[in-house]
């Protein structure tokens, strides 16, 4: 039984390796410290908190308001020291409706994350305090306000495929260190020159075109992702952002050569998949923190690097035109996760004898010929996929990867059946 529950749990890691971008872990603002400004009132704060509750249908919510009971008690609710509402963070709990706009003098972070909210997304022009602002819905619309009566406003984070108009480049609002959007926006992607103090930007929107920005005023941008838009032309360097720990540039249209990136060396996770990029990939021997590359399906040529980066764990470039042989990777020494598959790679497979850690190796639909390797020197091998080949021979039985579990080898030219596999305990996929 544990052994199954291992075999799902790797199919579902791996499927989600294989999309276009990787599913982001979700995203939690920091809880702030800021020292409230003005006067607050409790009592005001109650009534606010009651319209929102009927407005969103509180009697049918998972966690509801105890009315009879004193605010604090209440879900998603935090208070200040003078006891007014500081906090109002709800998420997953069956609101349903439209989302008014509140008066709370010391409100400071609001959270509302929940898919059925409804309506036109408020202005929230009565909150002189707030410093951190979530909104997520699939069914909130309306346009992008521009924030400006917010200049302290420190964490943006708005998402619903309904919210539309253009992006603002929020110069009223200096002290932003983190910018989340996703939305059905149009026009083209600002280069927020006056946010200076933004560390992480992420921006999707199917509508938005035009050039990736330089963002050359950004000097802190430690994470950037701009995914799933119609944005194209090339890639630029990136030389300004010195910072820089993660580039997820997936889904895009964006063409030409893969930039070098020879001043990130802070760089731990590329994700370029799904594009239109050509060339042939860098050698990138200044990455050496990276963890995770991403380049599948694009156009791109030439042979395949023997990358000399010692801390990745995750190569995936199949869907390319890549040719050549296939380098033994003797440099990866913490790869887990390689995929080279749907290329144009030619020559015998190695043994991969110095990457003892590989738990997945992917090198289906290529034109590879030779024997198949045991993989003797690789035994915490899960997932083999060789079909779709020129390989010849036996198949070997594989006696040293007793945690094989998905074993691929169909259309080949193999000689004479396939091994029963005895030692295999954990196979529970084969092709043959």
């Amino acid at each position: 039984m544990r052994t199954f529950l291992l075999f799902l749990l790797f199919a579902f890691c791996h499927q989600s390796l294989m999309t276009a971008q990787v599913k982001k872990k979700p995203r939690t603002p920091k809880k702030s410290t800021v020292q409230v400004t003005g006067k607050c009132n409790r009592k005001a704060d109650s009534t606010e908190l009651l319209k929102f509750y009927k407005a969103l249908k509180g009697e049918e919510w998972t966690k509801k308001w105890d009315l009879r009971a004193t605010i604090d008690t209440w879900y998603g609710v935090g208070l200040n020291k003078a006891g007014c509402v500081s906090e109002l963070m709800i998420s997953d709990n069956n609101l349903v409706g439209f989302l008014p706009s509140i008066n709370m003098q010391g409100l400071v972070q609001i959270l509302i994350d929940d898919q059925k909210i409804s309506g036109t997304l408020p202005l929230f022009n009565n909150l002189p305090n707030l410093r951190s602002l979530v909104i997520k819905s699939m069914a909130l619309s309306g346009t992008l306000p521009n924030f400006d009566k917010y200049p302290e406003l420190e964490y943006l984070d708005i998402s619903s495929p309904l919210i539309g108009g253009p992006i603002h480049n929020f110069d009223k609002i200096p002290q932003l260190q983190e910018l989340y959007l996703e939305g059905d926006f149009i026009g083209s992607i600002p280069n927020f020159n006056k946010l200076s103090k933004l560390t992480s930007l992420e921006i999707s929107g199917p509508k938005l075109n035009g050039m990736l920005p330089l963002f050359d005023r950004l000097p802190l941008l430690a994470h950037l992702a701009v995914t799933n838009t119609s944005l194209e032309g090339k890639i630029p360097d990136y030389n300004n952002l010195l910072q820089l720990k993660t580039i997820d540039l997936a889904n895009n249209k964006f063409s030409g050569d893969i930039p070098a990136f020879i001043k990130q060396i802070k760089l731990e996770s590329l994700t370029l998949a799904n594009n239109h990029l050509s060339g042939k990939i860098p050698p990138w021997e200044g990455l050496q923190q990276l963890t995770e590359l991403q380049l599948q399906n694009n156009k791109l040529s030439g042979g395949l690097p023997d990358f000399n980066l010692p801390k990745l764990k995750s190569l995936v470039i199949s869907q390319n035109q890549l040719t050549g042989s296939i380098p033994n990777f003797k440099y990866l020494k913490e790869i887990r996760s390689i995929d080279i598959s749907e290329n144009l790679l030619i020559g015998y497979i190695p043994d991969f004898n110095q990457i003892p850690w590989v738990e997945q190796l992917s090198l289906h639909h290529n034109n590879l010929t030779g024997v198949v390797p045991d993989f003797a020197k690789i035994p915490k091998l899960l997932v083999l996929k060789l079909n779709d080949n020129k390989l010849t021979g036996k198949v070997p039985d594989f006696k040293n990867l007793p945690e094989l579990m998905t074993l691929h080898l169909q259309n080949n030219t193999f000689k004479g059946k396939a091994p029963k596999f005895k030692k295999l305990p954990s196979l529970r996929e084969f092709n043959y």
